[in-house]
């Protein structure tokens, strides 16, 4: 039986098995830790590739914390594509269902999450035409007081 894609899992069969081309995605405002864990590679007949990896990572985001202890917040984190421009490689999200329990921030509780794909400022520096395609994720959230 033949099947509509290939799939790649595991370090493995991602970095030795699979031939061709990925980006690489960035956190934007990591802060130090980043570890990837799991990885699937989907690549349907018409190029479409499907990226999915777990990973734990701490990123960094600016916190105006006047209001606190009761104040809501939005966090943001954000993933582009290193070295490419938006015209060569656009990248969409797709959020499970469980996104908001993926998610942990002390004294915070996540109300829900969203993912807004959108174009950041041409990245000169990795070499990327042009602007650069990237995902936001935000979680808007409410302090816990205690």
């Amino acid at each position: 039986m033949g099947s509509d894609e290939r799939v790649y899992q595991g370090n493995y069969q991602f970095s030795e098995v699979f031939t061709g081309w990925w980006p690489q995605l960035v956190l934007e405002n990591e802060s130090g830790y980043f570890e990837r864990q799991g990885v699937v590679l989907r690549v349907r007949p018409d190029g479409t590739m499907i990226y999915m990896e777990e990973f734990q990572a701490i990123a960094e985001v600016d916190a105006n914390l006047r209001h606190v202890p009761f104040d809501r917040r939005e966090f943001e984190v954000v993933f582009d594509v290193l070295g490419f421009g938006a015209e060569r490689v656009l990248l969409t999200a797709n959020l499970p269902e469980s996104a908001v329990d993926d998610v942990g921030l002390n004294q915070w509780r996540i109300e829900e999450v969203r993912a807004e794909p959108d174009l950041g400022p041409p990245a000169l520096a990795s070499g990327a035409e042009g602007r650069v395609s990237r995902v936001r994720f935000l979680y808007p959230s409410r302090r816990s007081p205690w």
